[in-house]
């Protein structure tokens, strides 16, 4: 016999047995409260079987006292998502990066600077070839436009084995970048070097302020940010479509879907 019959059947024979009176409405108040009780209990219990299935190791991690069933799943989401970079994504980004840092001495320089740089050029690349040099998911926040994969590899959001770490070293207390090794080129193309070079010789003796002041200026970046503001958010995406917009092309829309069948295609492939 089913729970819900057995409730039924307990209320309705209380019932036959008092009439009247606060008692019948007592008892049939109890077996609905038994009833929607054991609903809750048992839905309760297969949504945590479900999650032990989802997420293997969650309720073991519980077990161990290393925090909450569902602690554990978020990093993980986070390495899932930095590793859909395919290899060759993950040594161009390197590469790039190295260059930057090769121009400016080998010192170290904020990543605030070095992601704005490669966003520049990013921007410069799209203007001569429809085609950034890092391709990544581009978020506007307060400080501008923020290439939100390559921050995560920077701020070493990834697998230990990465190769952006055996090359470029991330101090996360003065949020500062250094080349430890040589990055090499070979991902990138002549026009994309001779790019970020260009960037980095133009912005060589602007502060960190005023190169995020001038992408302040960006009607992509003040497009996508009034958007966060108005929904009262820290962050939103910047579309392609919006960059290739304000970069003046009148074929932006098919130039945007070209970019994202690309992405795709890379992505699935890694």
């Amino acid at each position: 016999m089913s729970v819900i019959s057995f409730g039924q059947k307990l209320a309705f024979r209380f019932y036959q047995i008092r009439s009247g009176g606060c008692s019948i409405r007592l008892i049939v108040f109890g077996a609905r409260l038994l009833i929607e009780k054991t609903f809750w209990m048992a839905s309760h219990c297969l949504r945590i079987v479900w999650m032990s299935h989802v997420n293997g190791n969650a309720i073991a991690g519980v077990v161990r006292g290393e925090g909450s069933m569902y602690s554990e799943s978020k990093p993980r989401r986070k390495m899932r998502r930095i590793d859909k970079l395919a290899d060759a994504d993950i040594r161009k980004l390197t590469q790039a990066a190295g260059l930057v840092l090769r121009a400016h001495q080998g010192k170290q320089i904020g990543y605030l600077r070095l992601i704005k740089l490669l966003y520049i050029a990013n921007r410069e690349s799209l203007r001569e070839t429809g085609r950034p040099i890092v391709d990544d998911t581009v978020f506007a926040m307060k400080l501008g436009p923020v290439l939100s994969r390559t921050l995560n590899i920077i701020k070493r959001d990834h697998e230990p084995h990465c190769e952006f770490s055996a090359h470029i070293k991330t101090n996360e207390k003065t949020f500062q970048v250094e080349l430890i090794d040589e990055t090499g080129d070979d991902e990138l193309s002549e026009f994309e070097t001779d790019t970020l070079k260009e960037i980095c010789a133009r912005y060589k003796d602007k502060t960190d302020r005023q190169i995020v002041n001038e992408t302040h200026d960006f009607p992509e970046w003040q497009r996508a940010w009034q958007a966060a503001t108005a929904a009262k958010k820290g962050a939103a995406v910047i579309q392609d479509i919006d960059i290739l917009n304000a970069l003046g092309f009148a074929d932006a829309e098919e130039m945007a879907k070209d970019l994202e069948v690309s992405r795709a295609f890379r992505h699935a492939s890694a």
